[in-house]
């Protein structure tokens, strides 16, 4: 203890499915700050890739495998996700407080996903994002305002209880870097916990399991931190022009031939 400032670099193990963006193996970079905020980790994000940029020599416009060119110069811009939403489906899902009501007008619209007719509220809206919204970001791309019950680990906002303070930098439809604002409060958290049990009873597989030792670290005193998470192999994929992991992995998982 007593680090304001800590970074880890390492492997990551998670039992998931295999797509071009996802292996079950991966290596990744997180960082925490305490006294920091999820905006003073944008401001850093957007330092860092600079410098990286800078340092590596990579030009403005990357042509990647698949022809897609993406524009790398800062500012890059910040995009509410909730309104993203809403702009690209005319569905408000901040509106909703039943996960059969979003399902019948995601259906409405002629949308649909594998799992839909099993998913929580929160998966209902997560995989509305990641199947509508989330392949047309292509230039580096902030997003910001995710619904509360998408992250339970996240602080909600100050002007809106529903949301939290928690960004995503999306690049050629991938999630390259994840942070926000880390949730402090004990009781809060405790409450987020036992809501994610219930989408884990409602058939839910991507859900948060709570964790008492860490419940009881908050009951201790934690001061405001932000922390940061971001997938290495997506970064060099990117960088290197490629649009799957298995093209920068030392021993990618490969179908029989």
């Amino acid at each position: 203890g007593g680090f304001e400032k800590i970074f880890e670099i390492g492997k990551a193990f998670r039992n998931e499915g295999i797509d071009p963006s996802h292996l079950p193996e991966h290596t990744h970079l997180e960082h925490y700050s305490a006294y920091w905020n999820f905006e003073d980790n944008i401001a850093f994000t957007e330092k860092m890739f600079s410098y990286l940029f800078e340092t590596l020599g990579i030009a403005q416009t990357l042509v990647m495998d698949s022809g897609v060119e993406v524009q790398l110069k800062q500012p890059w811009p910040r995009y509410n996700f909730v309104e993203l939403i809403k702009e690209k489906t005319g569905i408000d899902v901040l509106a909703y407080e039943a996960a059969d009501t979003l399902r019948s007008d995601i259906k409405k619209k002629n949308i649909s996903f594998d799992g839909i007719d099993q998913m929580s509220l929160a998966g209902l809206m997560d995989n509305l994002y990641k199947k509508i919204v989330r392949p047309t970001l292509i230039n580096p791309t902030f997003l910001t305002t995710y619904p509360e019950i998408l992250q339970p680990l996240a602080r909600r906002n100050d002007e809106n209880q529903n949301v939290v303070d928690q960004f995503q930098l999306v690049i050629n439809g991938w999630e390259v870097v994840k942070a926000y604002s880390e949730l402090v409060d004990p009781i809060d958290q405790q409450q987020r916990f036992a809501q994610q049990s219930e989408h884990k009873e409602q058939g839910e597989i991507e859900v948060m399991e709570g964790d008492d030792e860490y419940i009881t670290s908050m009951k201790h005193g934690m001061p405001p931190i932000s922390g940061l998470g971001m997938g290495l192999d997506r970064l060099v994929a990117l960088l290197s022009g490629n649009s799957n992991l298995r093209d920068v992995v030392l021993f990618p998982l490969l179908r029989k031939k």
